[in-house]
């Protein structure tokens, strides 16, 4: 796993329901996420993220987002929006940028978004 040679230590979690659930998760320095999941889709996740851990970064990788649902997870704060596949260096880099960002912070929600 590309992350975990980079150093970082990585957890996976097949639904956001898992990750909810993690006793670490107020532990996590950054987080990845899929726009299409089971259950909960990556948007609600964020969502609910926001109002609970506002300063944890979120990155999110997807091959089936629509143009509206990038401008809903850029507007809620998300560090990036990449396209499935993503280029190692284009993942390390963002990577690298949103844990060196010290405390992310979200901007206010936007209405309508």
């Amino acid at each position: 796993m590309l992350i975990v040679s980079l150093g970082f230590r990585a957890e996976a979690f097949a639904r956001a329901k898992q990750f909810l659930q993690w006793p670490l998760l107020g532990e996590a320095s950054c987080l990845i996420l899929d726009v299409c999941m089971p259950e909960m889709n990556g948007l609600e996740l964020q969502r609910r993220l926001g109002r609970s851990h506002p300063h944890l970064p979120i990155i999110f990788i997807t091959a089936c987002a629509k143009e509206d649902e990038e401008k809903q997870v850029m507007g809620a704060g998300a560090v990036a929006m990449l396209r499935k596949p993503v280029p190692e260096s284009i993942l390390t880099e963002t990577l690298r940028r949103a844990l060196d960002s010290g405390g992310w912070e979200r901007p206010p929600a936007v209405p309508g978004l």
